[in-house]
C-alpha cells in the first residue's frame, strides 16, 4: 500500500519601500486621479445606459474620454484600462445577472 505525501504549501512575502523623487510623486498622483476620473466617467455612462435600455449591456474604454479631457493623455494608459476592467467587475459581483447598469 501506498502511502501519498502530504503537500507542503510555502508562502513567501516581499516588502518593497520606494522612494520617489518629486517628479515621479506628482505623476503617481495624476494617476490616481485620473483613474478616479475614469472610474466615475465609465460608472456614469453604465448608468445612464442601463436608464435608457433595459437590459443591455455598455462596455467602453477610456479611450474615448481622451477627446475631451486631454490630461489623461498624461498618464500611463494600462492604468486607466485596469480602471475600466476593474469597474466591470466590481459591476458582475455587485449585480444580479442580467442586470448590469
Amino acid at each position: 500500500m501506498e502511502e501519498k505525501a502530504e503537500a507542503i504549501v510555502i508562502s513567501k512575502c516581499m516588502e518593497f519601500r520606494i522612494k520617489p523623487d518629486d517628479g515621479q510623486k506628482i505623476l503617481i498622483w495624476k494617476t490616481f486621479g485620473c483613474c478616479r476620473f475614469v472610474w466615475n466617467h465609465l460608472l456614469d455612462e453604465r448608468i445612464s445606459f442601463e436608464a435608457l435600455n433595459k437590459g443591455k449591456l455598455l462596455n467602453t474604454t477610456p479611450a474615448h474620454l481622451k477627446k475631451d479631457n486631454p490630461f489623461l493623455c498624461e498618464v500611463d494608459s494600462m492604468a486607466l484600462i485596469n480602471t475600466q476592467l476593474n469597474l466591470n467587475q466590481a459591476c458582475r459581483k455587485l449585480l444580479p445577472k442580467g442586470k448590469v447598469p
